[in-house]
């Protein structure tokens, strides 16, 4: 589990998010089918495809998977993944934004429909 988890990250970070985000999955499952139901290593794998989704923009199954991840902490009353869930939030708040300067957001500058 851990390669494919190294395998997912590399292949994010040169861009291949198509291959990192089917790894991700596969990881999810992978996690389901060896560890106890309870394992918060379940979470965490959950947050990391999370976060994974979110930067990929696909953030429904990015929310589904926080939330499942989210589940594991819960019995305890514990807010583990509560840090990450509002980063993904905020990308989500973020997504349609323009960065800072754009023409449209400038003095005196005009925007053409």
């Amino acid at each position: 589990m851990r390669a494919a988890q190294t395998a997912a990250s590399v292949y994010q970070s040169s861009g291949n998010l198509e291959r990192a985000l089917a790894l991700h999955r596969e990881i999810v499952s992978i996690a389901d089918l060896t560890l106890r139901a309870n394992d918060p290593q379940r979470g965490f794998v959950r947050i990391n495809a999370a976060i994974a989704y979110a930067h990929a923009r696909r953030f429904d199954e990015a929310e589904r998977l926080a939330a499942e991840a989210q589940t594991f902490g819960e019995p305890t009353g514990n807010k583990m993944f509560a840090s990450q869930i509002d980063q993904i939030r905020m990308m989500k708040r973020l997504r349609n934004r323009r960065p800072y300067g754009w023409a449209s957001g400038l003095p005196g500058h005009r925007v053409s429909a």
